[in-house]
This record gives structure tokens, sequence and C-alpha cells, in this order.
């Protein structure tokens, strides 16, 4: 919270030449039918993102992502784990199963060279990404992961941001990553009784769930 009250303030002491602005919009519909018995509506999601970047001088940045998910026919994503969990950064009025809000990214990033070596930092709400892949997460995992959809979700929706304050020293063709989190994100998890509840009995679906050997090697 004191980073986004410090983010505005810079925001609005900056002078107007110093400052450029980017916006960007994603207007978004998602619906999905089951084919097999029994043949249903299984979601209809309509989502608008809203993306904004902010130059507050040469070496500092501030970026706010935020989203909302409108489903008319009132099967939102699943429940959170803990029904008394609620967030600051998304919202359900009147706990409504057909309308969500959410503050997905809000950071700072500071770009600048340490001892002739580029630094750049970022804090505030962000997704940390550790490696790419085609379908699978094999090190992306320092975020918490949103299985209310199972794993239909793009990775970049399937995150869930969390507050971290992050650094990237580089240098010789080597980055060495430093990160700080306070903050603790669970995975969300469907509701039982949602469309892609998940089985927990079944071995190996979740890394969290899966159990272990009898003779474990480590």
């Amino acid at each position: 919270r004191a980073l986004l009250v410090a983010a505005a303030l810079l925001a609005s002491s900056a002078p107007p030449a110093d400052t450029s602005l980017e916006l960007a919009t994603l207007l978004e519909s998602d619906s999905a039918f089951r084919i097999h018995s029994p043949r249903t509506l299984q979601k209809s999601q309509n989502r608008l993102e809203l993306d904004a970047g902010l130059g507050l001088t040469p070496a500092l940045e501030l970026h706010v992502t935020g989203r909302m998910i409108w489903d008319p026919i009132g099967r939102l994503t699943g429940e959170d784990p803990d029904p008394d969990f609620e967030p600051i950064d998304r919202a359900r009025p009147g706990a409504s199963r057909s309308l969500e809000a959410e503050l997905r990214e809000a950071y700072l990033d500071w770009h600048g060279r340490v001892a002739g070596m580029r630094l750049d930092v970022r804090a505030g709400k962000q997704q940390i990404v550790w490696g790419q892949s085609f379908g699978l997460r094999v090190l992306d995992v320092v975020n918490s992961q949103d299985y209310r959809e199972f794993i239909l979700d793009e990775f970049v929706d399937a995150r869930t941001p969390t507050f971290a304050l992050r650094g990237d020293l580089a240098a010789r063709g080597f980055t060495l990553q430093a990160i700080v989190m306070p903050d603790f994100e669970p995975d969300l998890l469907p509701d039982p009784e949602a469309e892609f509840a998940l089985d927990a009995g079944v071995p190996g679906l979740l890394p969290g769930l899966a159990p272990l050997p009898d003779d474990p090697l480590f």
C-alpha cells in the first residue's frame, strides 16, 4: 500500500515535460460448451483489461494493469480456498459469481548502472517469470498459480501477481537476480462443486497434492 501511495505521489509531482504515457486496452470474450453429456455451457466470460505505463523520468517508470471479468451465466471461476480471505486487490461486488474486478499489476521500474554493470529494480505487485516453454511450467514457479480453470488459462493470466522487490544485475553475459517477497499468495483452487474442480486423489495432478513415495530419495 505504501508503495502505491509513493508511486502516486511521484506521478503527480513529475514535470509534464518529462513524462510519457502509454495506454493499451484488451477486450476478450471466451466461452466453452461441453459436447459430452450432460451438454451445457461451461462458461461465458467477457474480459476488459487496461494497461498503463507512465514514464516518470528517463530511468523511472510506473506500470499498472487492471481487469474486469463479467460472466453472464454466473459461473465465474471458483471460490478462494479460504472464504474469510478478502484480498485488497480483487473484489466481487456483493460476493457476485458474475462480476470480478482485479488489480493485476502495479509496480515501479528503475534502470541504471552500478560499477559499470546494468541494474534493473522492480518494486510492487508483479509477475516474476523464470524460463519459457510451450504448455509446461518447469522453472516458472515463483508466482502462485490460478487453477480455477485447470490449466486452460494462458500463463500470463494463470500466474497470480504478488508484491515483491526484484533486482537484476547484468554483466559479461550473466544476470544475477535477487527477490524479496513479503506477501504470500496461495494457489487458487476451484470450488469442489465448480466446473473445473480438481481431484486431489489423482497422483501428480498438482505438485502440491502429489503424494510422496514410501521411500523418498531426498
